[in-house]
């Protein structure tokens, strides 16, 4: 008897007989998932369902198929799945991050409401204090460690201080470097240590030992003069000598 009915593409196929159906899916003209129905069942089930879905009241429960799945339906069940896969991963996703070590540019912090991310502070650079003879100060343009004209004169006439007969006796030549406050803080603490590098390696070009040369960032916490309105006197490396 035809009674099977197939839901396929955006119709309704059938009836077909059982013999039918059972070679429809041996010759994969249907698929086991694919919609079907006869009198007696609820609702449209996939075939491989089909009679476990059957009512008690047998055939005498509905005479026809009964309305498709609408798309919207569909579309809603594929929304919820996605919702459902989307939480899943930030759930994962979470949980990985928690297990985590902080990087260099965060610390964690522990309170109420757990572990919390903050960003990592560079404090200033202490006050130096350097004992010994000052000398000539060099001074640089804002942002910058490269010796201009001027700062390159001053160290030549450094140098040559450095190796006069009353200085042979220098034990140490202690090179600290400075930086204004406009900027970055970080950035100001690195480019205090790079002038004082740049001042060395002229130095040492000059002819002066290496191993007598020690140089110090300042950063922007030593300042030329707490009240000083002009800031490129910030911008400088300071030479000191030690018998």
């Amino acid at each position: 008897m035809k009674s099977i009915f197939l839901w396929i593409g955006k119709e309704v196929a059938g009836p077909f007989t059982n013999e039918e159906i059972q070679k429809g899916l041996k010759d994969g003209r249907w698929l086991p998932k694919t919609l079907a129905w006869h009198p007696g069942v609820r609702k449209w089930t996939p075939l491989h369902k089909l009679e476990m879905d059957r009512t008690t009241v047998g055939a005498t429960f509905a005479t026809e198929p009964p309305p498709v799945p609408s798309l919207l339906e569909r579309q809603n069940k594929t929304i919820l799945f996605s919702t459902v896969a989307a939480l899943a991963l930030l759930f994962l996703w979470f949980v990985g991050m928690r297990g985590k070590p902080p990087n260099q540019s965060q610390a964690v912090s522990s309170g109420a409401f757990g572990d919390i991310p903050t960003e990592t502070v560079t404090p200033p650079a202490p006050k130096v204090a350097v004992e010994g003879e000052r000398m000539e100060a060099v001074f640089f343009e804002q942002g910058s460690d490269q010796l201009s004209q001027t700062a390159d004169e001053s160290i030549i006439r450094i140098g040559q201080l450095l190796q006069s007969p009353d200085n042979r006796e220098v034990r140490v030549i202690t090179i600290v470097g400075y930086a204004s406050s406009e900027g970055d803080l970080a950035k100001n603490e690195t480019i205090s240590k790079a002038r004082a590098i740049a001042v060395k390696q002229r130095l040492t070009e000059l002819g002066i030992e290496p191993g007598k040369l020690v140089i110090l960032p300042g950063g922007q916490a030593n300042k030329a003069a707490e009240n000083d309105p002009n800031p490129k006197m910030n911008r400088r490396v300071e030479i000191f000598i030690g018998r």
